[in-house]
């Protein structure tokens, strides 16, 4: 693994899409994917959501978008991701930058804080997502910073072998592009993104390795039962997963980050902490 467990699309304040004004009008249902929309108040961008019960576990599933080594795959446009601050195993920072390719349009870029909610007793797992006003990363001549972006995912587990999968995104660009284009493309994008994250699910050999990381991060037995693969844990696999971490936090102490000089010596995984074997 290339990072600590935290997501690509979270946010920092944690105000939530959940719970929100307004009701949701259904703009098409198609490939077992329905996509709504509702109006934001106080602007002319609108916020999309798609919404999908796919034939997968919520640990399939969640490992697919976990994954960063195949985030390509269904996150478009993407030409740089790199993590700028680990806060806790569920909470960090990171940077993204995104390409187009409309003629005249600048690339995008965003500084996101990231949060994972664990809901075992709802059987789900929440993402929010947020832009942050952090100055971890200069901005750049020919690159627009994100004004405002905001996006969720909420998986909950149906059964062992189906998941309702939502993910909601509304984002104000800036810049020059007329707002009926940002609604345009904001429109089709849960439709493809959870049709990717579907796709990119029955890749378990290459999402393997991922899969096994996530064990030790999240207690699956409330989701799927514990006789489920995914529940099943031990002292020895947990301990490869932790000084693999340990490694990463060396590189990272090594590169400069003084905060994870400790961890490369005494990081602990979820799995492990208060236990005495």
């Amino acid at each position: 693994m290339k990072t600590m467990f935290f997501l690509f699309l979270a946010f920092g304040l944690f105000s939530s899409f959940e719970g929100q004004a307004g009701e949701w009008e259904g703009v098409f249902n198609e490939d077992g994917i329905k996509v709504s929309q509702k109006s934001v108040e106080g602007s002319s961008i609108i916020s999309f959501k798609g919404e999908m019960v796919a034939e997968k576990n919520i640990h399939e599933l969640f490992t697919a978008l976990y994954d960063r080594d195949h985030k390509e795959e269904f996150l478009q446009n993407v030409i740089e991701f790199k993590t700028l601050k680990v806060l806790n195993d569920y909470e960090g920072i990171s940077y993204v930058k995104v390409g187009n390719d409309i003629p005249f349009i600048d690339d995008r870029d965003v500084v996101l804080h990231s949060k994972i909610v664990l809901r075992p007793k709802s059987k789900q797992i929440y993402v929010p997502t947020r832009n942050s006003d952090l100055k971890l990363v200069p901005e750049v001549e020919g690159t627009v910073r994100i004004p405002k972006l905001r996006s969720s995912w909420l998986f909950e587990a149906l059964s062992n072998t189906k998941t309702r999968v939502t993910y909601q995104n509304e984002v104000d660009p800036g810049g020059f592009i007329p707002k009926w284009l940002v609604n345009l493309e904001s429109k089709r994008l849960p439709f493809g993104t959870l049709q990717k994250l579907r796709k990119l699910s029955e890749k378990k050999e290459a999402l393997k390795r991922t899969s096994i990381f996530l064990k030790y991060f999240i207690n699956w037995e409330p989701y799927l039962g514990k006789n489920h693969s995914a529940s099943k844990r031990t002292k020895e696999e947990a301990l490869s997963i932790q000084a693999e971490m340990r490694g990463i936090f060396k590189l990272h102490c090594e590169a400069g980050s003084k905060d994870s000089c400790a961890a490369s010596k005494d990081y602990v995984v979820p799995f492990l902490r208060g236990k005495n074997f």
